[in-house]
């Protein structure tokens, strides 16, 4: 095998390589991107439920009232 061919499988290789760890970070930023996405969907709901809790004025009756 010559030194040519050699140099030349190396190259190959190591585009091979550049292409895959590009393709790599292309899923891991869409996949940070989707958990930003789960993050804030997540945060809004928990905000929507404490502000139902804070606003519910209707407390639940007392027994002794109902009674009198």
């Amino acid at each position: 095998m010559s030194d040519v061919h050699q140099e030349a499988q190396i190259e190959t290789a190591l585009a091979e390589i550049k292409q895959q760890l590009g393709a790599r970070d292309d899923r891991i930023a869409e996949l940070e991107k989707r958990l930003e996405d789960q993050e804030f969907s997540v945060r809004s709901v928990l905000d929507m439920l404490i502000d139902w809790l804070e606003t519910d004025t209707n407390p639940a009756p007392e027994s002794d009232q109902e009674a009198a």
